[in-house]
């Protein structure tokens, strides 16, 4: 089982997987995470779409412990 509580510099950072696929704007992602101080972490998974499949990817990014209920409660749309 996969922890999801990283502690970095006396900070306890929850990991949290966004969904990516091509219509994701990753100008307002990038905007969101430097918002609640988050980290990017990387790409958890990647599936190519075939011919009638869509690519996707999972990003993880670490959001310290004490913005969670603020990053949750963000409705901004990425």
């Amino acid at each position: 089982m996969e922890n999801i509580v990283v502690e970095l510099n006396g900070i306890k950072y929850l990991i949290v997987e966004i969904l990516a696929t091509s219509e994701t704007n990753e100008k307002k992602l990038k905007t969101k995470i430097k918002k609640y101080n988050g980290i990017y972490q990387g790409i958890k998974e990647v599936k190519c779409g075939g011919f009638w499949g869509r690519s996707y990817g999972i990003l993880k990014i670490l959001i310290p412990e004490s913005k969670i209920i603020e990053w949750n409660d963000d409705d901004s749309k990425f």
